[in-house]
C-alpha cells in the first residue's frame, strides 16, 4: 500500500470507533465487509456476534426496524467510504475490503483487489458463509 501509515491506522480506528458505538450491549465481535464494484457503488454486510462468532446477526436487517439506528450505519459507512477514497488516491484500488472488530479494540483490515462490475449472488453467498465460519 502506498498510502501514509498514519492516515491508513486514523481511517481504519475511526471505522472501529463509529462501529462499536452502535452495536447493541454485549457484542464480542463485529465483521463489516464492504464490496466496490464501480465508483459509483458499494455495498455492504454487517454482522456481529455477542457468543464470540459462534452465531451471527444481521446488523442490517436490524437497522431496518430502526431508524436511528439506520442512520447511525449509514454514517459510519461513510468512514469506510472515506478509506476507500484515501486508498483510490494512492492508485490502490481495492474492491472488497473485510474489517474485523472485537469487544477490546482489536481489528484487523483485509484487502481483496480483484476486478468486479457488480457484486455477484456467489460471492454474496461466499462472504457470509466466510462470515459465518469466523
Amino acid at each position: 500500500m502506498k498510502e501514509s501509515e498514519r492516515a491508513m491506522k486514523q481511517a481504519t480506528a475511526k471505522i472501529g470507533q463509529l462501529f462499536g458505538k452502535l452495536l447493541p450491549e454485549g457484542w464480542t465481535d463485529f465483521l463489516l465487509h464492504m464490496f466496490v464494484p464501480s465508483k459509483a457503488s458499494e455495498e455492504f454486510f454487517l454482522f456481529y456476534s455477542a457468543d464470540h462468532g459462534k452465531t451471527w446477526k444481521d446488523l442490517m436487517a436490524e437497522a431496518f426496524e430502526d431508524d436511528s439506528l439506520l442512520m447511525d450505519i449509514m454514517d459510519a459507512q461513510d468512514a469506510a467510504k472515506e478509506l476507500h477514497e484515501l486508498c483510490a488516491f494512492e492508485d490502490d484500488l481495492w474492491t472488497e475490503m473485510t474489517y474485523k472488530l472485537d469487544s477490546t479494540g482489536k481489528f484487523s483490515c483485509d484487502f481483496d483487489y480483484q476486478k468486479m462490475d457488480y457484486v455477484t449472488m456467489a460471492q454474496r453467498k461466499r462472504w457470509h458463509d466466510m462470515a459465518a465460519r469466523s
